[in-house]
């Protein structure tokens, strides 16, 4: 697995997918796993759109209960099981509060969905729900409202890097033989004797290859990419921006995912605790803004710190407090009436404009693997028809992820393979931490990189964990092209704000100029890239903010 050091220029596969977000990687997983020749293009890096801008959980999604949508729920809590065993390094289990009482749920309501809610994971790897009443909660929680608190639920869900599984995703898709090419910008889809012929551009020139069977998993871009490429009109996608604040957790302190519901329209958002910060999300808004230019808007913001207020009443939250924004756009399937993004069916769809032509819409990242596995069923259904060979039965339910591979599950096992790795190296206990919980399994093969170059132990920042060695391992071995790609999704450095993380991104710059033999006038195009994407995550404080982004 890693890098793609050629592109499949003239070659002809059985299987094209057209999107490097999570749901193109896991088509091209479970293809490759399947036996299929497979190669996936993305004209910019994995994740880069809304895979990295989600509020990072695998969860059954309790707010579903209310719109009667069980088997989207239960599909989802199967599929967090799934990947729970898959992937522990990345997907692991955490403690959600649900406050009730006045300007929540009724505690009766709330104790009454969350048993079903448990019923429909039953057996599955997760503890239950408890009730606790106000004393409790607010020893869990002291920040919280007192104000009409009936107490609350303690609930179990999960928390995930969204960027990082797309990584290995895709890692696992190259490892299982598939060609993964980033910056690749499909251009064109032609009917050709045997299935398709598909132009795109890559690094300035224009390239072609073959393809029997054509799968766009391109999110809210596949309207336009059916638009430009292939000429068909048509709306198939409802674009819904959601956008999350991050604050430094000192200012909103908590130690558990909790559950708001927002006094003015009584919508469902998160507090989630991230490491030096607290994430507020998500909102929710139709947009018919181009995907590439969407950003947090200030009323986005002052929504999410109203809410925030509203329930922590001791903390005055201001836009002052905002260290970045995120802003990701859901790719729902376009209902056939003018319904509003909240009551749109979370439920994937699967197209075939033309025999071999598919487009997958909807979904969640958390049924992500399941998505997938339906589209290869039904390809599977018509192998012989679209010219291909038999497909094998779908195997991602029981191929764990790179990292996977022996990984420690739970924070008593990563912390003890974490002594194990300091103890065998030069690494201090954190930064061993770091590996283990970021990699995985593969965290003893990073760090034994260290032994022909220790300089790449060294923290980018003494005050952050990050290594300089995982800057080689974006370039190396993740499929990284640019210094954005290793520093916004692979080591997530402006998890930490732009302003916390200036020091560790000027020596990641360095490190990558020197790794890549980047010349200067490089180097300045890459930290220039880089900006970019800081300032479209703090755009909301600019005069212009306020302009809505669509209805």
């Amino acid at each position: 697995m890693g890098r793609i050091e050629e592109s499949p220029v003239g070659e002809e596969f059985d299987l094209l997918v057209v999107g490097g977000g999570i749901t193109g990687v896991a088509v091209a997983r479970d293809a490759a796993l399947r036996g299929l020749a497979v190669v996936l293009l993305e004209r910019g890096d994995l994740a880069s759109g809304t895979s990295s801008a989600t509020s990072r959980l695998i969860h059954g999604g309790y707010r579903y209960l209310a719109e009667y949508d069980f088997s989207l729920v239960r599909e989802s809590l199967q599929e967090r099981a799934i990947l729970h065993r898959l992937a522990p390094h990345l997907v692991r289990s955490i403690e959600f509060i649900l406050p009730t009482g006045e300007g929540s749920e009724s505690h009766w309501k709330a104790e009454a969905g969350l048993t079903f809610y448990d019923l429909l994971a039953f057996g599955r790897g997760f503890a239950r729900h408890r009730s606790v009443d106000t004393a409790a909660l607010h020893l869990l929680e002291p920040g919280l409202s007192r104000k009409g608190s009936s107490g609350g639920i303690v609930y179990f869900d999960a928390e995930t890097d969204d960027a990082r599984l797309v990584v290995e995703t895709a890692l696992g898709a190259s490892g299982a033989g598939a060609r993964v090419c980033t910056h690749a910008e499909v251009t064109g889809i032609e009917r050709a004797k045997r299935g398709w012929s598909i132009g795109f551009r890559q690094k300035g020139e224009e390239r072609r290859l073959g393809a029997r069977v054509v799968v766009l998993a391109a999110g809210v871009w596949s309207d336009r990419l059916l638009a430009s490429a292939l000429g068909r009109g048509g709306e198939r996608v409802l674009p819904s921006a959601g956008s999350h604040v991050s604050i430094s957790r000192h200012r909103l302190p908590i130690d558990h995912a909790v559950v708001l519901t927002h006094p003015a329209d009584g919508r469902k958002f998160f507090a989630l605790p991230r490491g030096a910060t607290t994430v507020l999300g998500t909102t929710e808004r139709t947009t018919t803004e181009n995907p590439d230019e969407v950003f947090a808007t200030a009323e986005e913001v002052d929504y999410l710190l109203a809410g925030a207020r509203s329930f922590f009443p001791s903390i005055v939250l201001t836009r002052e407090d905002v260290l970045l924004t995120t802003c990701g756009v859901r790719p729902l399937g376009a209902p056939a009436g003018a319904e509003a993004p909240g009551s749109v069916s979370r439920e994937h769809r699967i197209d075939e404009l033309e025999p071999g032509l598919f487009v997958l819409i909807g979904g969640k990242l958390t049924t992500h693997r399941k998505m997938a596995e339906d589209l290869l069923d039904r390809i599977s259904k018509r192998a012989e028809k679209l010219g291909l060979r038999p497909l094998r039965p779908c195997r991602t339910a029981g191929t764990n992820l790179p990292g996977g591979q022996g990984a420690a599950s739970g924070p008593e096992a990563e912390r003890g393979r974490a002594e194990e790795l300091h103890r065998g190296s030069t690494l201090d206990f954190d930064s061993a931490l770091r590996l283990v919980r970021i990699y995985g399994g593969r965290a003893m093969q990073i760090a034994s990189k260290l032994r022909d170059f220790p300089g790449l132990g060294e923290r980018l920042d003494p005050g952050l964990p990050h290594l300089a060695v995982e800057i080689e391992v974006s370039f190396e071995e993740e499929l990284a092209e640019t210094l954005a790609d290793a520093v916004v999704r692979r080591l997530r450095l402006l998890d930490v704000g732009p302003d916390a993380a200036k020091r560790a991104i000027e020596t990641a710059t360095a490190v990558a100029a020197k790794r890549n033999g980047w010349t200067e006038a490089r180097t300045v195009s890459e930290r220039a890239g880089l900006d970019r994407e800081i300032e479209r995550m703090m755009r909301f404080r600019r005069r212009d903010a306020s302009v809505p982004c669509g209805d």
